[in-house]
């Protein structure tokens, strides 16, 4: 016998994705698709999957069959009147399944078994069956399937003494005990009907074989009463000590929490939510400001907001000594107070005349000088002439620099103006050298700036900082500089050490950052957007300033701005909410995973409730769309049911 065509199976494994899944369902070929779900799988775990699969199969014309060794999704997929196979039933070998996309594991098709395995597989089955029928005890008469009817009316009412339960039927492997009771003598029904006075042990047999529990169990099989068990009443009437709840009492509780439940799912059901995350993007949008001291308040007519200038200074004192030598010859030179006691009329006194002290060191007049002629009051003086000048030695050498000296004029010697005029110097002679001394170079300078860059600077800019209020934002800052030098010697003049006193300061220019921040939401606000908006709810804006121009004289700072900012797609609610209303939840879903696609969505959940809702209402008050704002990658971005 020819063996059959393999099976193709679709093997679901933990990484196959849904939608990978339901293409894969769309393009095998067959009308039979046998999907074998893994127990590390986590996707068909619900309902509404495994329901939206056959919906989607349905589409395609082809039934599915699912093949898992799990229960739960077995009993599942049979509440979805699907059909159900454990791997033991196909038989063959599943590591050869067809992979669905998505999935790592690799799988081929089924093997069909062969005529021998098939024979085996029966004498298993035959072999279980009689070791199992074996261990059940045979009734003492026939017991025919084929009952004569009799009136229930016409039997006596037989007294029941219930069994113990200290002996519980055991549970044969392969086969249902109370079933098999049924199969060889009947059922309980026809039992109950023979005579029970006649055959007590057999009523009591049959009676402990197909049912050993209470009323209570008995009326838990019917499906309202499945319905109430679920609900916690059986549990509540076994908490409250009630081992044989009167079946009355739980219809009528039953229909009271069934009543209440039909008017609040009337007022308040179906209720479907749509979270939706809008498509974001990002623009960097250019924007030029004005900060000025002159205002106080922000002008967003003309782009104007208030800044403010912080100043810090810091004054220090720096001493080196000097590095330079050279070879000096040079003249003492002083000033000396000339006096005229001669007359009242000026005197002249020519270039070189001589002043001589009273130890003969000689000093001469460098530029020519006319001195102021005396006052008299007949023959009294009053007051003398006087004028000062500048004389200089009448030799090079360290010998002239004198203390301070009065001094005469040789030249008018042996005259009577030899006593009337005469010299006085009130500070000493300088100036007078003839070797080798130091002098001050641009080496000492730059020494000197150097250590005052390395320590003034660095406490100028930490004062500053400190002074800057917290809610105030720098957008510029001069860097420190010298504010002022006052050298003690000048470059090339003679001294042992140069001192420099200065002062260093620094500026910086601080704004209010919320003025900016309004000026330019003004700004944006004015701008003609069609398809998108800004919003401030987990928005993206980052703000750069860039200084264009410093007018530091004027307190004036020309800025531009360049601004990150997030925009999100409008989204027209109600054009969305007419396009969902009354479609399925397979329909809502493509329509909103083509809108995810198109860029108009990042991310959107739809809930449905209560959970077995699966159509979009019609009522417009019962369609509820709430906007998540916070930014999601494009990556992260998905499209989920509920």
């Amino acid at each position: 016998m020819a063996q059959s065509q393999p099976r193709k199976v679709i093997r679901v494994g933990s990484t196959t994705k849904f939608s990978s899944l339901v293409q894969k369902i769309h393009t095998t070929e067959g009308s039979l698709v046998y999907l074998f779900i893994g127990d590390k799988s986590t996707l068909l775990h619900s309902s509404s999957r495994i329901r939206l699969l056959k919906q989607e199969a349905h589409h395609s014309k082809k039934e599915l069959v699912i093949i898992s060794d799990n229960h739960d999704i077995l009993n599942i997929a049979r509440r979805l009147s699907l059909k159900t196979r454990s791997p033991q039933q196909v038989g063959g070998d599943l590591s050869q399944s067809t992979p669905a996309p998505g999935a790592q594991s690799h799988v081929a098709d089924i093997v069909t078994q062969t005529k021998e395995q098939a024979a085996e597989h029966k004498r298993q089955q035959q072999a279980i069956e009689k070791k199992t029928r074996s261990s059940i005890p045979t009734p003492p008469f026939p017991v025919s399937s084929k009952m004569p009817k009799i009136k229930v009316s016409s039997l006596p009412k037989p007294h029941i003494v219930k069994p113990p339960l200290s002996k519980p039927l055991k549970k044969i492997e392969g086969l249902d005990v109370r079933k098999e009771y049924e199969k060889r003598f009947g059922s309980a029904q026809q039992i109950a009907l023979l005579d029970v006075k006649k055959y007590p042990s057999l009523l009591k047999g049959a009676l402990f074989s197909v049912n050993r529990s209470t009323i209570f169990d008995i009326f838990s099989k019917l499906p309202f009463a499945y319905i109430a068990e679920k609900l916690f009443i059986g549990k509540l009437f076994r908490r409250l000590g009630v081992k044989r709840p009167n079946l009355p009492v739980i219809i009528i509780l039953f229909t009271v929490f069934a009543v209440g439940l039909f008017f609040f799912a009337k007022d308040h059901l179906p209720l479907v939510t749509i979270r939706v995350t809008p498509h974001t993007i990002e623009e960097v949008i250019p924007y030029n400001l004005t900060a000025s001291e002159s205002v106080a308040t922000p002008d967003f007519e003309n782009n104007i907001i208030p800044v403010q200038s912080l100043e810090e200074r810091h004054e220090e004192s720096f001493t080196v000594t000097t590095t330079g030598s050279e070879y000096v010859r040079s003249y003492a030179e002083g000033f000396i107070d000339i006096y005229n006691e001669y007359s009242e009329q000026p005197q002249v006194l020519v270039a070189n005349t001589r002043f001589i002290n009273g130890d003969a060191v000689i000093f001469r007049l460098i530029d020519r000088v006319v001195v102021p002629g005396a006052e008299f009051e007949g023959n009294r003086l009053v007051e003398s002439g006087k004028i000062t000048a500048l004389v200089r030695a009448d030799s090079i050498g360290e010998s002239f620099n004198i203390k301070p000296s009065s001094f005469s004029l040789p030249g008018l010697q042996g005259s009577d103006r030899f006593h009337k005029f005469s010299g006085k110097s009130t500070a000493p002679m300088t100036g007078g050298f003839d070797g080798e001394r130091r002098i001050v170079t641009q080496q000492d300078r730059e020494e000197i700036l150097k250590k005052a860059r390395e320590e003034m600077f660095s406490i100028v800019q930490r004062n500053l900082r400190k002074r800057i209020p917290s809610d105030l934002y720098v957008i510029h800052e001069l860097p420190p500089d010298f504010a002022s030098i006052e050298w003690s010697a000048d470059e090339g003049e003679p001294a042992e050490h140069l001192t420099a006193k200065i002062t260093a300061h620094s500026v910086a220019f601080v704004i209010n950052e919320e003025h900016a921040e309004q000026a330019f939401a003004r700004y944006a606000s004015e701008q003609e957007q069609k398809e998108y908006e800004g919003y401030e709810q987990g928005a993206k804006r980052e703000i750069n300033y860039t200084v264009q121009d410093v007018r530091y004289r004027e307190g004036v700072v020309q800025l531009t701005l360049e601004v990150v900012q997030s925009f999100r797609k409008i989204v027209d609610v109600e054009a969305l909410t007419n396009e969902l209303t009354g479609k399925r939840d397979v329909e809502v879903m493509r329509i909103l995973e083509a809108k995810k696609n198109t860029n108009e969505f990042q991310k959107v959940n739809v809930r449905f409730w209560p959970f077995w809702v699966k159509t979009v209402p019609k009522d417009m008050n019962d369609i509820k769309i709430e906007f998540d704002y916070i930014d999601v990658p494009e990556g992260e971005s998905d499209t989920e049911s509920q």
